[in-house]
């Protein structure tokens, strides 16, 4: 076997081990989201060689915060295609969830009439619309017919519509 081949492989899998717990520290952001930005730094700046290059450019912060956001964005893309959502929505969708859960289990408290009470009441308002659709109705006809005996009183005919 060819020496440098060897230790190719060798060194090949001794960084395999060390990179194993940054490996972990990764997984462990793309659980939370990568929220931070000083994190992501930290953990490209692990690399060593990235360290080198940070410090010679005065805007790295700058370029490290597009790069969060470019990763942010391709990241809930990449998520949405599973059907998950960022922990932050589902936060507030839980919450909103749990208000209406906690409203219904009020109103199941209550006794049934007073459940039916608020159906009763919006029986009465359709009910009172419809009469006050009905009257305007027939208030029109009336004015209608009004206009028609005045213009045949005074012996003129009414224009056809």
């Amino acid at each position: 076997m060819n020496k440098d081949f060897l230790e190719f492989w060798g060194n090949f899998l001794l960084q395999a081990a060390k990179g194993q717990r940054q490996l972990e520290e990764a997984m462990k952001w793309v659980q939370l989201g990568t929220e931070s930005i000083e994190a992501q730094r930290d953990f490209w700046n692990s690399f060593g060689a990235a360290k080198k290059e940070i410090e010679n450019k005065p805007d790295t912060v700058e370029m490290w915060g597009k790069s969060l956001e470019d990763f942010r964005k391709s990241y809930r893309e990449f998520v949405k295609l599973f059907g998950m959502v960022p922990m932050d929505q589902y936060q507030v969708l839980l919450k909103k969830n749990e208000a209406l859960e906690k409203k219904l289990a009020e109103r199941k408290k209550l006794p049934p009439k007073v459940r039916s009470a608020g159906k009763d009441a919006l029986d009465a308002q359709r009910e009172i619309e419809k009469g006050l659709q009905e009257l305007t109705q027939k208030q029109g006809e009336q004015f209608k017919e009004l206009m028609e005996s005045i213009t045949t009183f005074y012996g003129q005919s009414l224009p056809d519509k």
